[in-house]
This record gives C-alpha cells, sequence and structure tokens, in this order.
C-alpha cells in the first residue's frame, strides 16, 4: 500500500509494525471513507490482482479500525485462495481472521475490556462485530467523541432519535430478544430496532 503512513494516524501505535508487515506481504489499496450507517468497511475484489481495494470509515476509533481492517484483509485471504468458492463469511474467513487477530490479541494491543470481549467473539467471529454485545460495547468505552448512546442504554417510554436518520421520532418499548419494539410518533408505526442502535434521546418520557 502507498502511504502507509496515511494509515497510522488510525491505528494504535503498538500495531503498527505488524500492521505494516502484513500490507508488505498482502498488497492492497487502502481508503479511508466517510460514516457509513450500515458498515464499517468493506472489501472490493477487482479484475485487476493490483488494485483489490479495502474502505474503512474514518470515525472508527483506533481499536475499531484495527479490528475492520483485519477482517477486511481476512476477505483479501479468502479471496486469494478461493475466489468465489468460499462464502462472504465462512469457515475460510473465520480461518484467516482469527490467524491475523492471533499476535495482536497475544501482543496486549488491546485494552483490558476490548481484549476480554474480543476473545469471546473470535471464538466464532460473526459478519460484524456489531453482532456481539460486549465487544461493541466495550469499543465504545474508547470513543473519543460519542455521538449519542445505546437504545439499550435508554429508559423504558424515553423519546429518542437515531444518530444516522433523524426524520424518526420514536418512543422506547418493550423488548423481544435484541430488539425493542419502537412507535414512530410521526408516522405512527412500530419498527424493532437494535439496542446496539446509536440514539439521541430527545427527553426522558412522552405521556402518550
Amino acid at each position: 500500500m502507498k502511504n502507509f503512513h496515511l494509515l497510522e494516524q488510525f491505528i494504535p501505535d503498538a500495531a503498527v509494525p505488524r500492521v505494516n508487515n502484513l500490507l508488505q506481504r498482502h498488497p492492497v489499496n487502502i481508503r479511508i471513507t466517510g460514516r457509513r450507517a450500515s458498515k464499517y468497511g468493506d472489501f472490493r475484489a477487482l479484475p485487476d490482482e493490483h488494485f483489490h481495494a479495502i474502505t474503512i470509515n474514518h470515525d472508527l476509533n483506533e481499536y475499531s479500525f484495527l479490528i475492520t481492517f483485519l477482517h477486511e484483509l481476512a476477505h483479501l485471504l479468502t479471496w486469494q485462495s478461493h475466489r468465489n468458492k468460499a462464502n462472504p463469511h465462512g469457515k475460510e474467513w473465520k480461518m484467516h481472521f482469527k490467524v491475523l487477530m492471533h499476535p495482536f490479541i497475544e501482543e496486549q494491543i488491546f485494552p483490558d475490556d476490548v481484549k476480554h470481549a474480543l476473545l469471546h467473539y473470535m471464538a466464532d467471529p460473526a459478519a460484524s462485530s456489531c453482532s456481539s454485545p460486549s465487544l461493541i460495547k466495550s469499543l465504545r468505552n474508547h470513543d473519543k467523541r460519542k455521538k449519542g448512546i445505546l437504545l439499550d442504554e435508554l429508559a423504558f417510554g424515553s423519546t429518542f432519535k437515531m444518530v444516522d436518520n433523524k426524520n424518526y421520532l420514536f418512543r422506547k418499548g418493550e423488548k423481544a430478544r435484541k430488539r425493542y419494539k419502537c412507535f414512530d410518533l410521526n408516522s405512527r408505526r412500530d419498527y424493532w430496532v437494535s439496542g446496539l442502535a446509536e440514539v439521541i434521546p430527545v427527553q426522558e418520557t412522552l405521556g402518550l
């Protein structure tokens, strides 16, 4: 990757030598993007082998950024080994992700709270770290600027707007598994919203 020094500012200092080594062994174009509500990063396999690309959101804290980078690099290694014959987040990708992540965990790159949650998550990594409540919550502890709070942290009956979509005004309702039944006061419709969604409280309660 050209201009590796541009990537250094987004990852923990202790991770820089190992990440640099990975990129020398597995060249890929990395582009830093704006915030995307639907994903932290992605990998794109392109016809020209020299231009495979990874994109990562710029607003992630250094630990979230590193995890996302390794997640997407595992996609590159899976593509190089199996092309389209492997599922995007199947056993081949999980194997590559675990191998890439192991030395970063062993070298104490992550704070204890993140490391503990990450070890549990890496036992069977999923398509997104957002699927692990303990990991996403521990990573949020290290955000320098939080945009809101998690819906899980908001009191029952509170009203809120979504960080990434302020067109709705919700009232928090009952929980079913990992989602809350939330009533949109504008459309008068119910929606199921993840407890890990980032929200902005509007007022504590609304007596409707």
